[in-house]
């Protein structure tokens, strides 16, 4: 089988085979930290199943039975995805002509988010600013036309992206 990542609540599959010339009995196994153990009616070469949150990171393997003995696949594991989420939020800043302003925000996800700032500084047109991929960006050298500008950060992963609330500078 192959290493699953999934979002949870959707299908993960796990598939193995194995060749003999009796043809062998399968039994799929889990373990979720506390050792492998069998998975009751998980009994065919496809195991199939909707994700929880409980099946993070859990190991997944098949044993294959006959009368001359058994095989163990390898093992896969499952990766719950899930879209980024903010959990701080930039903040206005005050600052001096000539000085600087840094804009603050934190995301989580699976797998992790990337960032990319943007600002508007007409009230109508964001526009990303280029190198700004961190969690924070520090706005230097400001000019009186700085004042109002606005600022935001979009987190993307595999699954999805979500906009922060804007920060006025």
């Amino acid at each position: 089988p192959s290493n699953q990542a999934v979002s949870s609540g959707s299908l993960a599959t796990f598939t193995a085979n194995a060749t003999s010339v009796v043809s062998p009995t399968v039994q799929w196994q889990v373990n979720n930290g506390t050792g492998f153990a069998n998975i009751s009616g998980a009994t065919s070469t496809t195991h199939r199943f909707t994700t929880s949150l409980a099946d993070n990171s859990n190991q997944y393997r098949a044993i294959f039975t006959n009368i001359y003995g058994n095989a163990t696949s390898n093992v896969a594991v499952l990766t719950l995805q899930s879209a980024p989420g903010i959990s701080t939020q930039p903040t206005n800043q005050t600052a001096s002509s000539g000085g600087s302003a840094t804009f603050t925000a934190v995301a989580n996800g699976t797998p992790a988010p990337t960032a990319q700032w943007q600002y508007n500084s007409d009230g109508l047109t964001w526009t990303d600013i280029p190198g700004a991929t961190n969690n924070n960006y520090t706005e230097s050298s400001l000019l009186p036309a700085n004042n109002g500008w606005q600022y935001r950060v979009i987190y993307t992963n595999a699954v999805g992206n979500v906009t922060s609330n804007v920060a006025v500078l």
